[in-house]
């Protein structure tokens, strides 16, 4: 789109920078006393390929994603205790382009608020699609010291690199237990 502007007679061309629409989404967090950690072998994200993984010590990040390779907590990704404040990312590739419709994070602190998280963000490729605050101690929040946030994109995304950033909250590394995908038709019933 492009406007004339005239300045004392001369004619200057400006163009118009439209800047693209900013992701909307929902975000749920609810208690989680049963600890499910969703898996449902359908899940996009499953067998996801670790490009990059900051902060998360010797924990395996392939935990985040179903496996079972940390040796100190198995199934879930735990920050190390130093540099906790910083919290932890895990920058992953699935097998092909998907499409998801949100996802569901799976988080679990010591009921006191250690290792719980303070925030999130979710990206698409290198865009933020999705962040949010989390309030720890979740048991004194949500009501159980394990919770499950339930992102729904309201536009779903499409790509073959996504990442997840946690904020740390009142200490020790950040536990995650599971991140998984939903397809647009799941998130449309969550």
């Amino acid at each position: 789109m492009k406007n004339l502007i005239f300045l004392t007679g001369l004619a200057l061309t400006a163009q118009m920078v439209m800047a693209a629409p900013e992701p909307t989404f929902q975000v749920t967090i609810q208690a989680n006393p049963d600890g499910d950690a969703g898996a449902s072998g359908k899940d996009l994200f499953e067998g996801a390929k670790i490009l990059e993984a900051d902060n998360v010590g010797s924990s395996d990040p392939r935990d985040l994603f179903g496996g079972f390779f940390n040796n100190t907590e198995p199934g879930h990704l735990l920050g190390p205790d130093e540099n906790a404040v910083l919290g932890w990312s895990v920058k992953f590739a699935t097998a092909r382009p998907v499409t998801i419709g949100g996802f569901e994070l799976f988080l679990a602190d010591d009921s006191n608020g250690a290792r719980g998280a303070s925030g999130f963000k979710f990206y698409q490729e290198n865009k933020l699609i999705a962040s949010g605050p989390i309030i720890n101690p979740y048991s004194d929040k949500y009501g159980n010291n394990q919770i499950k946030v339930t992102v729904k994109l309201d536009t779903p995304a499409t790509a073959k690199d996504w990442k997840i950033e946690l904020q740390a909250g009142l200490g020790y590394g950040v536990r995650a237990l599971e991140l998984d995908a939903l397809s647009p038709a799941e998130a449309k019933n969550r």
